[in-house]
């Protein structure tokens, strides 16, 4: 199987649409050591080791790109073992999923994290007899995040213009920025190269930065960055075992170091309350702007589909698009709910690549329903519906890989090149690559 020519050919038009980037991440991510290459906790510690060589006591030792559920372990590092590889400084290794930190007690301490700390709303400090393992899930990170010190503003201008340089020589000039800060506008504004001239920018922004980001795109007035919406999170990640879910997950909790007390029989959690929710509708009805919300598992995508079908269930009556981001599991009885009321269901295919050994490790019941690309487009056709009004397709962006071949590779194979067909995950969600570029073409044709 060789990668599409015709593929190749449009990459080199420069014709696509990213919907789902983190793109001052991936700017750091090109250029920062990650844990990519790792294939065991052992791999993992050395490169914490090497990274730690000639830093000062106090300065930071930050990894990203952690994908334990390659490694034999199973599991992210302890703080103890982060203590013995960075000799006492502060240490960072970051999920590939980036909900679930693995910090060094220093790290812990510049945090103020300890036994006595609660966990804070939507997270979860890991403890073993009380005491923090080091283990961080979801707004637990931020914690940590909070205390690091962060780029200066030339380090991060570059990380944004490496990142903008990246996404064209894939051929991509529209991308959907998911978690947008002011310091994003002003990096774009001060950039020395002509990206703007040749690419777009459609920015959602999280509750904190929100005003300030629609703000600055109202006043910079720029043809080519435009205010999307907010961005919300109703749930956490497959890998954390935070997406909430319809059905429990398989795995028995406890060989994976996660929390204490946690039953190995959950279904992960929701991040939000449907009262919250129903408040951030109100007001983006209010104000005109859309939404869009982190959900991965059935379960949130569910809750989010109720909670926009009581304001309205549709963008006329509620006043605003909705948008929700990963869909990964989607249920069978919620697809049209997807076209009936015109919610865009953003999904990153590219996801299933690094996803299907954790999927049939933990919750091998949601496979016939991952990435439903298949059942999306038909119902959309059924409802004389343009597929492209009501599916997204993105990246993710650092999370994985940006390259339009893996997205290709995903959508229409189901599975990685180096397995074979008797491992694709459910092939019945296939589509073709006349499908698929239609979507991914910011004209569609």
């Amino acid at each position: 199987m060789t990668d599409s020519l015709f593929l190749k050919n449009v990459m080199h038009e420069s014709v696509l649409r990213d919907a789902h980037v983190h793109l001052p991440e991936y700017g750091r991510y090109l250029r920062a050591p990650g844990l990519s290459h790792c294939y065991s906790l052992a791999e993992c510690i050395q490169t914490v080791r090497e990274a730690s060589d000639g830093k000062r006591i106090d300065e930071w030792v930050i990894l990203s790109g952690a994908h334990v559920e390659r490694w034999p372990e199973k599991r992210l590092p302890e703080a103890v073992e982060l203590d013995a590889a960075g000799r006492g400084r502060p240490v960072m290794v970051c999920s590939f999923e980036l909900h679930t930190l693995a910090c060094s007690t220093a790290a812990l301490r510049a945090a103020g994290i300890t036994a006595d700390t609660s966990d804070p709303p939507a997270g979860t400090i890991v403890r073993r007899d009380g005491e923090p393992t080091g283990l961080l899930l979801e707004s637990a990170g931020q914690l940590v995040r909070d205390v690091i010190p962060t780029r200066n503003d030339e380090e991060y201008r570059c990380d944004v213009e490496r990142g903008l340089k990246a996404f064209y020589s894939y051929g991509v000039v529209e991308l959907h920025e998911m978690t947008a800060q002011p310091r994003l506008l002003d990096a774009l504004r001060s950039s020395s190269d002509d990206f703007l001239d040749k690419m777009k920018l459609v920015l959602y922004a999280p509750l904190d930065s929100l005003e300030e980001v629609r703000k600055k795109c109202r006043e910079w007035g720029h043809p080519s960055v435009r205010f999307g919406g907010l961005k919300l999170f109703s749930d956490g990640t497959l890998n954390a075992r935070t997406a909430y879910m319809l059905s429990h997950y398989g795995i028995n909790i406890g060989e994976d170091n996660l929390p204490d007390g946690q039953s190995p029989r959950h279904r992960g959690r929701m991040l939000i309350d449907k009262d919250t929710m129903r408040r951030h509708f109100a007001c983006a009805g209010r104000e005109g702007f859309d939404v869009a919300v982190h959900a991965l598992g059935d379960g949130a995508v569910r809750s989010v589909l109720d909670v926009y079908e009581e304001s309205g269930g549709s963008p006329d009556k509620a006043g605003f698009v909705l948008r929700i981001e990963h869909a990964q599991f989607i249920s069978e009885q919620d697809v049209s709910r997807f076209i009936d009321m015109r919610v865009i269901a953003s999904l990153q295919p590219s996801h299933l690549l690094v996803d299907t050994q954790t999927m049939r490790r933990i919750y091998p019941q949601g496979i016939v329903r991952c990435f439903p690309l298949r059942d999306l487009i038909d119902a959309a056709y059924r409802s004389s519906v343009n597929p492209r009004d009501v599916l997204y397709i993105g990246s993710d962006a650092p999370v994985v890989d940006p390259d339009p071949a893996d997205i290709y590779q995903a959508a229409l194979y189901r599975k990685g090149k180096e397995m074979g067909d008797e491992e694709a995950v459910n092939r019945a969600q296939a589509i073709t690559e006349d499908e698929l570029l239609s979507l991914m073409k910011i004209n569609g044709s």
